[in-house]
């Protein structure tokens, strides 16, 4: 299998960028082929929302993204690993999610002439027609996604506030939206108060890759 990692951070080297790793590691000890993606290294701009990518027409932003998402289509099994910040997944990764409405959702052209009917009509437009052909791609479709995710406040905290919800629901829409499963999740929580916790973490890690069957 294909294990592909997309990582989340500019941080190389820190906390998800070591879980990345011994994920990847534990796959080759598998014999799958591992590749791993840091976002920070692309370009990849935010979505437009300019409804060019309706039907079969293709975004009209050119950049990185769509060297990216082909990457993806190759791949059996994702690695989607984030920080924690301000209380969601990392800007990195939630501009990669936005861009996939472009090029792995099929935009039903009736989406971009909904304003022109009467308003009494849009509703059942959207649900009896739109709805039935909006969705991912088939290539996108049916990967096994493992969630990576660190945060520096302790577990209680990011309970309390709930950014864990909210880190792990942003995770789990793209899961959902793409039509892909969930495969395993692994957390790191109070990295900054727990740093003798790193290597046990880093070991649930290398057993999570060398798992992948």
């Amino acid at each position: 299998m294909k294990v592909l990692a997309i990582i989340g951070t500019g941080f190389k080297n820190g906390t998800v960028d070591k879980m990345t790793q011994a994920i990847l590691q534990g796959a080759q000890s598998a014999d799958h082929e591992t590749e791993s993606i840091y976002l920070s290294d692309y370009q990849v701009s935010p979505c437009l929302g300019c409804f060019q990518c309706l039907g079969d027409s293709p975004c009209r932003i050119k950049d990185d993204f769509h060297k990216l998402y082909k990457k993806c289509t190759e791949a059996d099994v994702l690695i989607l690993s984030t920080p924690i910040y301000m209380g969601n997944v990392s800007g990195l990764m939630k501009n990669f999610f936005d861009r996939h409405n472009g090029d792995a959702m099929y935009n039903p052209p009736l989406m971009g002439q909904l304003k022109n009917y009467p308003k009494k009509d849009r509703q059942k437009l959207f649900f009896k027609e739109i709805s039935k052909e909006y969705a991912p791609m088939a290539e996108i479709q049916k990967k096994r996604v493992i969630r990576v995710v660190a945060a520096n406040k302790p577990f209680f905290l990011l309970l309390l506030t709930g950014e864990l919800r909210t880190t792990y629901h942003g995770l789990a829409s793209y899961i959902s939206e793409m039509k892909c499963t969930l495969y395993k999740t692994i957390l790191y929580s109070g990295t900054q108060f727990n740093p003798e916790k790193e290597n046990k973490i880093l070991r649930k890690a290398y057993k999570i890759g060398a798992g992948i069957k």
